[in-house]
């Protein structure tokens, strides 16, 4: 199976916070490929430089790579074209758009903890999405 880790997930786990057990699952089963967009990556990089440090940022990112996540940087022209479409018609953030333009290029399950953003789109079959929480 595969899976696109949205920053909030991955926030989640990291925190130790409701639904982290649900990400530590997904990271942990041999049969369960876990991939993140760098356009998501880029907001777990950014709080964690602002929270902690850089140095601390890019260790923790790295750590997730060793453990299997597999970061796409995926920015082709259909690509980025899908991410817009999906921008235009649905309030999302422009990371949740490329998420989920992921997850949709991978035929993957789009994983979250952001009922806000995603619960609108569950009824569109857009791509499967699975709350942590």
């Amino acid at each position: 199976m595969n899976i696109v880790l949205d920053a909030s997930a991955l926030l989640a786990h990291l925190r130790g916070e409701i639904g982290a057990d649900v990400v530590d699952s997904l990271l942990s089963d041999a049969d369960t490929s876990c991939y993140m967009h760098v356009l998501n990556l880029y907001e777990i990089f950014y709080l964690l430089s602002r929270d902690a440090d850089e140095e601390a940022a890019l260790t923790t990112i790295q750590d997730y790579q060793d453990v299997g996540m597999i970061v796409c940087d995926d920015i082709d022209a259909g690509f980025w074209q899908d991410a817009g479409r999906l921008k235009a018609a649905y309030p999302m953030s422009p990371p949740d758009s490329f998420g989920i333009a992921l997850a949709r290029r991978l035929g993957a399950e789009f994983v979250t903890a952001d009922h806000a953003e995603m619960d609108p789109l569950v009824p569109t079959g857009l791509c499967a999405i699975r709350f942590i929480r």
